[in-house]
This record gives structure tokens, sequence and C-alpha cells, in this order.
């Protein structure tokens, strides 16, 4: 464009969706890197993951270059396709990981180069998702984070979308999704509720949470309820002033407090099955773990300000969530609001994180929460949008914090299914003399209803006998028809491989009426007594080219089948 004589350049950056994510007016050509669009960077301690860094370059052809490797794993860039790159993780605890590249253009002398630090997340072993296909689900939803006339609807349609993610990435999943609207926004706590059916849940009975609340029939007097996993998810934006204080400028204020050092004791009782706390001592553990699966801790705050109470939650959950200063290489969990100068070590020399070193009334020492099983992501910022109009971005999946992305990941944890029962498996034979059975094939490779003895005829005519197996089949024949369905299945081998006739009848109460019966196995023979249709009949020796097909019963003769009922 022209600008008072100036020519300048009008830049535009889409994103994969479509979305316009950056509009640059310059005089130059820029090079931007752009690393907030890589939602949900996370990988399983050990595992591997690609992605593509997406970038706006002016002109040119643009290249991607590896300033500083990942500390805690290995980086391959594609050969192919510059931006995209696969890490590895080495198996070391650690909770993040980072590394730096750099963009240039092929047109030399033109167009600018940036650098940008790409963060990745590490799930911790312990991070194992539901781990069980019948593991139950457990919501908890501090409701003074939310107003229940904006939002109360809005989290039920959440919980059906959530729930029926869970479903699709794991269809065998069989587990119960409850959804708890608590007072209470000491997350940490949130476990103890499983524990003790409810009596610590500090439970909101207001109305306007009713349509929200799924709670285990154990919690209101009824039937027991069996966990062997507490799979928690915590929908906490705040937890002023239990866990921090108000503001963000407030800084780390009182932390740990007292509240957050009772619940972490508790918290670790629960995982360990000690007695330290009072608590822990009333139910009992007696050395036992109360979930014998463990527990997974997930933390999803959603920050609506950038320097309130939702913005002080973020640098009390990313201090808690480590309990150390973070080395610049390893700050690679992305957050909210920018909290770096309070847990990047160098930042701020003077810096110390109050986590790091203590220990709770009973003496536990306070470790970082990444390695008691707990996960949080904190990088859920409303921007300008109210937190109503934000989640219907989520009900939307059009949010930028990746929601359903992120809690299927930790809800599949490793990145596998816990898998359906393996399928039963069969074992089949043709119905020609001396055909042996071939080696056994999962049922999901025969009709649906197939059963143990059943016999098919297939689409191209051949008849096939199917028996669970017995593991001794040793014959190799291809299953044929595999791609024809549907079969038909036929009362035995005899019939199958039988030719069908039409056979004249004569009423045994008057000849002189007649009618065709359809002998499918060919097993009826003249002067054969049948019941068709409430009618006795006899066959005649007349072969016939059609007629009607009804089911039949034999009988020994007339009078017989007259007197049947």
């Amino acid at each position: 464009m022209n600008d008072s004589g100036v020519i300048k350049y009008v830049y535009g950056g889409w994103t994969e969706t479509g979305v316009l994510s950056r509009v640059v007016l310059c005089c130059e050509c820029p090079a931007f890197i752009l690393p907030q669009y890589l939602d949900n960077l996370s990988v399983s301690a050990g595992d591997s993951i690609e992605f593509k860094i997406p970038y706006l370059l002016g002109d040119g052809t643009a290249t991607m270059t590896i300033i500083s490797n990942p500390v805690f794993g290995s980086l391959v860039q594609s050969g192919t396709q510059n931006n995209v790159f696969t890490y590895t993780h080495n198996g070391a605890s650690s909770f993040a990981d980072t590394f730096t590249v750099e963009i240039t253009s092929l047109v030399a002398g033109e167009c600018s180069s940036t650098t940008a630090v790409i963060p990745i997340q590490i799930l911790s072993a312990s991070i194992e998702g539901v781990k069980n296909n019948d593991i139950d689900i457990f919501a908890f939803f501090n409701t003074s984070s939310f107003d229940p006339a904006t939002d109360a609807a809005k989290l039920v349609t959440l919980k059906t979308n959530l729930n029926a993610a869970f479903q699709a990435a794991c269809p065998s999943w069989t587990g119960t999704f409850y959804t708890i609207p608590t007072t209470s926004s000491r997350w940490l706590s949130y476990a103890k509720a499983i524990v003790d059916d409810g009596v610590s849940a500090s439970l909101n009975g207001d109305a306007a949470w009713s349509g929200l609340t799924s709670l285990p029939t154990s919690w209101t007097g009824g039937a027991a309820v069996t966990n062997t996993r507490a799979y928690i998810i915590a929908f906490s934006n705040s937890s002023a002033t239990d866990y921090h204080a108000a503001t963000l400028t407030s800084g780390w204020g009182s932390q740990p407090t007292a509240s957050y050092l009772d619940d972490y004791e508790e918290y670790i009782d629960i995982l360990l099955g000690t007695e330290v706390s009072a608590w822990a001592q009333a139910q009992a553990f007696g050395g036992v773990p109360p979930f014998s699966d463990g527990v997974q801790l997930n933390y999803y705050p959603i920050t609506t300000d950038t320097g309130g109470t939702t913005a002080s939650a973020i640098l009390q959950g990313l201090g808690s969530y480590v309990a150390r200063m973070i080395n610049p290489s390893e700050y690679g969990v992305k957050t909210a609001v920018d909290v770096s100068g309070y847990l990047m070590s160098g930042a701020i020399p003077s810096a110390t994180n109050p986590y790091q070193g203590t220990s709770t009334t009973g003496g536990v020492a306070v470790e970082g929460l990444f390695t008691k099983s707990v996960y949080m992501w904190l990088d859920q910022a409303t921007g300008s949008l109210s937190l109503s109009d934000y989640l219907d971005e989520i009900n939307a999946e059009t949010d930028l914090g990746g929601f359903k992305d992120k809690m299927v990941t930790l809800f599949l944890g490793d990145g596998s299914c816990p898998g359906p029962v393996a399928p039963a498996q069969l074992e089949w034979k043709f119905c020609d003399a001396g055909s042996t059975y071939n080696v056994e094939r999962p049922i999901t490779d025969f009709p649906a209803g197939t059963a143990d003895g059943i016999v098919y005829q297939t689409s191209e005519g051949q008849c096939i006998e199917v028996r669970t197996s017995l593991g001794t089949a040793t014959g190799t024949e291809i299953l044929p028809g595999s791609e024809s369905y549907p079969w038909t299945v036929k009362a035995d081998c005899a019939c199958c491989l039988a030719t069908p006739v039409y056979r004249g009848l004569e009423a045994c109460a008057d000849p002189a009426v007649t009618d065709v019966v359809y002998d499918e196995c060919n097993i009826l023979t003249a002067g054969d007594v049948i019941k068709m249709n409430g009618t006795c009949w006899t066959v005649t020796s007349d072969i016939l080219t059609s007629g009607t097909v009804y089911s039949f019963v034999e009988y020994v003769d007339c009078p017989t089948c007259i007197a049947a009922p």
C-alpha cells in the first residue's frame, strides 16, 4: 500500500484452521515464529511427539534452524519440511523441556530473521489416564469460579461433550462420569471426598447447580461404589485466599498457606496409605493406599484476568507444581500470564520458590506436585472474552486453549486406550466332506451374531461351519466372502449343501386343496406330512418351480398333525 508516498507491505498470517492470527504493516520483510499456536504440545515420559511449528514469513522460502537443543530429550528435524520436528523424551524425571529455533529466508538481505523458544510439557510416568476400562471420573467444579446464571448450563454441555470425547477416544471405557459442584476452592483436597464418600466434598446444594450434580450413590446413602483409582478433574479458576493472595502483584504472600500444607499432607496420605494427618488417621488406612490403582489429579484453571485472583492462581499452581526455581532450559510449562520473574532461575537473582525446602506440620516434606500424580494445564486465558463466552468456545471446540484435546490426552495417559477385551477367536471349515478346521480368526471377521456351531452359506454359495476356537486347528484356507456380507444362516451343513426344491402339497382335510412348500434342506419326500400356516398337508411327488417360503413342522401322518395343537 502507498502511505503518503512510502510503499509499505501488509502481511497476514493464518493458522492451519483458517483463522487470521496476525497482520503486519511494515516497510521490510518480516519473519515471525508463532509458538502460541502450538497448543497441547505435551509428551509422556519416554515417548515421542511430532509437531509442526507455525510461522509467518513475508517473502521467500523459510529456513528453520535449531539454535539450542532440548535438555531432557532429543530433537530430529524433518528432511522434507524444515518446520516439522520430532521430540523424544529421554525418560528422566522432568516436568517440561524447551528448545530454540531460528527462522530465516533464502531471500538474503530482504527478510528479517527471528528466534523462538518452543516449550514442551512432560507427562510424568504416574500420569496413566483412566488406566482401566471401568475407572470412574470425578469432575469437581469450584462454583465460586463460575456464575450459575450464565455458566451452569454451559458446564452441563461441557460435561456431555467431554464424556462423548472420552467414549470416542476409548469405546471400551465403561466408567461413570461424576460431576460435583463444590464451594471449596482447595482443589488439592478433592481426592478426600472420594475416600470418605463425599463427607469432605463441601457440596453446593443450590438448585442452580442441580443440573450439573451427578454423585456416586454412596455419597447419598445408597449402594456402595468401589473405586480402585481416583481420577479427578479439578475445575477451579482461583483459590484465593486458601492457597494464594488475591492479586498477582502480591507475589507469593504467605505461600505455602496453612490450608495448602494441610491438603498436601492429606493428599500424600492418600497416595501412600500413611496416617500423618488427623483425617487419614480417622480413615484407618493402616499403610494401605485407598486406591490400589493410584490417583491422578488434573488441574485445569481458566484465567480471566492478568493481575487478579485467577492470575495469582497461575503463580501458585506452577510454584507448587515444580516446588523449586526453574532453569531457563526447562521453563516449558506454558502459562496464561507471565510468572517467569518469580520462578525462572536468574531472571531476578533474589527470587526463591517458597514451596522448596518446606514441610507440613506433620513433618511431610513438600515436593513438586508433578512428582505426585498431578498434572496442570495453566495456559487457558480468556483474553478479551468473558468466562461465559470462553465456555461457549470450549463447547464449540474453537478455544485456543485446546480444552478437548488436553482432556483426552490426560484421559489416555500414555496415549493408548485401556482397550477392549480381546475379541473371541473362532475356527471354521468348509462343510464339504473331508474338510478340516482352519486356524482361528477373531469373531469380528464374521457376521454379527456369529456363535459356536453356526453354519453359513456365503454370498458365493459356499458352506462353512464355525466353532469356538480350541486352538488345535491347522488349516490355512482363506475365509471366503469376507467382503460380500450378508451371509445366510443355515440349519446345518447338510441343509447348506442340499439343493432346495419346491414341492407340491395336498391338504389332509381336503386333497383338492393344494399349495407349494419351499423345501430348503431337501428333506421331504412324497407322502410326508407337515403343518404349514396352521394347516396339515401331505407332500406330493410334484416338483415345482416356485412358491412362497414358509416354515413348517413335520408329522408322522395326517391324524397326528391334525390332533397337534
